[in-house]
């Protein structure tokens, strides 16, 4: 299976294991929104997923500076939607990658424990909906490569996990706040957008020809990084999608 082919079933799924398809070489898949399949699935590589047992699913990025608390108030929920409560401005957590430097960080020993507790795969998170990457992607500077910290820390991860035997999988956000053309398919709450709903696709949801093009911008930049993280950490054994 060629990545460029696995990308096309993965960009319409939720989450999708290396392999779960059969499919020829070179054989074009048809994009389309939702599950490829329903049902309860009985393929090989679900039931070693189901198999695994206990696995680590590791959130980590600029979010963990603030850690929930702006200000002296706690908020609760997942940490990067900080960015979204009116009280943190967001040029303030947009700026927080240049505080970004976990220097007594060690993929190794995190990978020994986790080998260590009985592991037998783990998920890490890529780039959660603030868009911050974890690897120096050459599609955005909003990157650790331009934070102080500076390394990759998904090849340090993958590395040190797939050292120690246990299967990586990389947790990968369709939503992201940082890119200009995120638009998340037009204003959910135009009545152009609710007539597309109702007439099952048959209306154009964007409200003008810029935000279509901007949108198409985006879903290249989103594949983009997509084939970008299958070509550089070839280990893994699959993608996890949010959003």
């Amino acid at each position: 299976m060629t990545k460029k082919t696995l990308l096309s079933v993965l960009l319409c799924m939720a989450f999708l294991t290396q392999g779960m398809a059969q499919v020829e070489k070179n054989e074009r898949i048809p994009l389309k929104h939702g599950a490829h399949r329903t049902g309860r699935r009985t393929d090989a590589d679900m039931q070693r997923w189901r198999e695994y047992g206990l696995g680590q699913f590791i959130h980590w990025g600029v979010y963990a500076i603030p850690g929930g608390v702006w200000n002296g108030k706690t908020y609760t929920g997942a940490s990067e939607w900080i960015r979204s409560w009116k009280e943190m401005p967001k040029d303030v957590y947009d700026n927080l990658y240049k505080q970004f430097n976990p220097t007594r960080f060690d993929a190794k020993r995190w990978a020994k424990q986790a080998k260590e507790m009985g592991a037998r795969y783990m998920i890490f998170t890529t780039k959660h909906h603030d868009g911050f990457c974890m690897w120096p992607s050459k599609y955005t500077d909003y990157t650790v490569a331009h934070s102080p910290y500076k390394k990759d820390i998904v090849k340090e991860m993958v590395d040190a996990y797939t050292a120690e035997g246990i299967d990586v999988y990389l947790y990968f956000s369709i939503i992201d706040w940082s890119h200009p053309g995120y638009l998340s398919g037009g204003n959910i709450n135009s009545p152009q957008v609710k007539r597309a709903f109702q007439s099952g696709g048959g209306v154009n949801p964007f409200e003008t020809k810029e935000k279509e093009e901007k949108y198409e911008e985006f879903k290249a930049f989103t594949r983009n990084q997509l084939l970008e993280l299958l070509d550089n950490y070839p280990a893994i054994k699959g993608l996890w999608f949010d959003g």
